[in-house]
């Protein structure tokens, strides 16, 4: 689902249809972005989406279409630098950012032994939250992932019976 962040209401929606999805040789997670996100291209506009769905490919794919990216990834994705996962030496609630281009990673060592990663290409600067000490890509991310969770709640709430 495609969700505005402000009003909550669904923009698009496509049925996930298992084994039986033609994704085109495309990776699952990769189509369906792509799909959902083809009445938003040159809109400029920021999509949000969790490890699932984040790859440096479909990032690059989105800039094509004028629109950013932002969200978290995971540590085994064969982009990412094994740098930014590794735990150890670094101080708690310290941050690691990488600058390619357009795109933003950073990884945020939220406890002893966990690592946030986050990909983005709506940010290109290593700024962070003065009272958190969190990066503003954790806070962007924080503040509009909840579209989806918030639609799919309020549909619960409500019955056409």
């Amino acid at each position: 689902m495609v969700c505005d962040t402000k009003t909550k209401y669904m923009v698009d929606a496509s049925p996930y249809l298992g084994k039986c999805t033609q994704t085109g040789r495309m990776l699952l997670g990769e189509f369906y972005v792509k799909e959902l996100t083809k009445t938003l291209k040159s809109s400029n506009r920021n999509i949000t989406v969790d490890n699932w769905l984040t790859s440096v490919k479909l990032a690059d794919d989105l800039l094509k279409d004028k629109l950013t990216l932002v969200g978290t990834i995971r540590t085994n994705k064969p982009d990412i630098p094994p740098e930014l996962h590794i735990t150890k030496n670094r101080n708690l609630r310290s941050s690691m950012f990488f600058f390619d281009k357009e795109k933003t990673l950073v990884s945020f060592k939220a406890k002893s032994n966990k690592m946030v990663i986050l990909l983005s290409t709506a940010h290109d600067q290593p700024t962070l939250n003065e009272n958190t000490n969190k990066p503003h890509i954790i806070d962007d991310y924080n503040t509009t992932k909840y579209g989806v969770d918030t639609l799919n709640q309020m549909r619960s709430n409500n019955s056409c019976s």
